[in-house]
């Protein structure tokens, strides 16, 4: 054991310089993407939902666009959706101006965790080969600047309006998700897929987590049925 922990702790010593150019490249993104610029929000209202849920509460009656008094409240809708309600929280909790919780810090985590996850996912693909952990690792980062180019673009969202669910639906769960398929660990999907209906709109719960995990079990069912064929006619 204690062999194989040397060999492979030699292995990445020998890739220093390109682990080193990768976190530099993820550093940078951080700080000119999400620190140096302003977020991306379009028709996305969490900051005024936010706001209104630290000043009404959980049963707020404003209109979070116009502030105005409704007198149905909230709609269920937006009440199923609770991202603004944990970042009004955090907020709260922590007395971190919103502005800055929602806009910069949000942002900064997910990204992080965002390649913490495809790092572990490198690993399964190719658990053998550090070198091509590395290289793999090092075209999402440079798939994540290039794809920066429109707005919608997974690059896009990750980059400019991280803390929106769609932003962490693709940037966390997915992947996340994708892991937990290859590693067999079936109750983190379940989690991801709970995480997903929480945090964005789904189809009565059924989201792109719910399409990884059903496109892996095919996968693997095909190879299962291939692999029966081939023991047999051998």
């Amino acid at each position: 054991m204690r062999r194989e922990k040397g060999k492979k702790e030699t292995a990445y010593t020998r890739y220093s310089y390109l682990i080193t150019f990768i976190l530099l490249l993820i550093l940078f993104q951080a700080i000119w993407h999400i620190l140096l610029h302003e977020p991306y929000r379009g028709a996305d209202i969490t900051m005024e939902t936010v706001q209104t849920i630290m000043r009404e509460g959980y049963d707020y009656t404003s209109n979070p666009l116009t502030g105005m008094k409704d007198s149905a409240g909230a709609p269920t809708r937006w009440k199923i959706l609770i991202l603004p309600y944990v970042y009004a929280y955090m907020a709260e909790w922590t007395g971190i101006s919103p502005a800055t919780l929602v806009y910069e810090l949000v942002p900064i985590l997910v990204l992080l965790l965002s390649y913490l996850i495809y790092a572990e996912l490198s690993k399964v693909i190719y658990p053998e080969s550090p070198f091509k952990q590395c290289m793999f690792m090092l075209f999402v980062v440079l798939a994540r600047w290039f794809g920066n180019y429109v707005t919608g673009t997974e690059s896009a969202l990750l980059l400019h309006s991280g803390y929106e669910g769609d932003a962490i639906r693709v940037a966390i769960l997915m992947p996340l998700a994708l892991w937990a398929c290859l590693k067999n660990k079936w109750w983190v999907v379940l989690l991801c897929m709970a995480a997903e209906v929480a945090i964005v709109w789904t189809l009565y719960g059924l989201g792109y987590v719910f399409l990884i995990a059903v496109m892996v079990l095919v996968i693997k069912g095909v190879l299962k049925i291939v692999e029966c064929r081939r023991t047999t006619n051998d």
